[in-house]
């Protein structure tokens, strides 16, 4: 889907709804973490994680590898809803990440949205912001679609 055409419709093959969604993220790294989805509307996905002691470095700054955590499960969970999601799967193929400013408490959310929605992989640019609106971080990610063996 060329990018010009995802301002006029929806992204979503599923939309997201939001109770479901952090049903999902109570187990594993974004459950460690305290990932919750916070918000989406026809072009975006937002998540929200705590800046506290599990996910600052030692040095009291909120990590880099945090930050690319979430961006990675924010676009990744976005993916998952612009796809057949009982005949495919969405997983990160490549991630980079800026970090352009620290955060040291509060909330930073990522919004992720699409750059490229193809039949085989899709784009994502993740604006990763603090409380107070400042951009953190900005990050890429690109997921590969791939076949279930087995529908769900």
């Amino acid at each position: 889907m060329p990018v010009g055409s995802l301002a006029t419709m929806s992204i979503w093959t599923r939309t997201p709804d939001l109770p479901e969604v952090n049903r999902t993220l109570i187990v594993g790294h974004a459950a460690h973490l305290g990932i919750k989805a916070v918000a989406c509307d026809d072009n975006s996905f937002t998540t929200a994680m705590p800046v506290t002691e599990v996910t600052r470095q030692p040095d009291g700054l909120l990590s880099g590898g945090a930050s690319a955590a979430l961006a990675e499960i924010t676009a990744g969970m976005a993916g998952a809803h612009c796809i057949d999601g009982e005949r495919q799967f969405v997983v990160g193929q490549e991630l980079n990440i800026s970090h352009l400013r620290s955060a040291r408490s509060g909330e930073v959310t990522a919004t992720a949205r699409p750059l490229r929605l193809g039949g085989r992989s899709q784009v994502w640019q993740i604006d990763i912001r603090d409380e107070s609106g400042a951009l953190v971080a900005t990050s890429r990610l690109t997921n590969v679609i791939l076949e279930r063996r087995s529908p769900l």
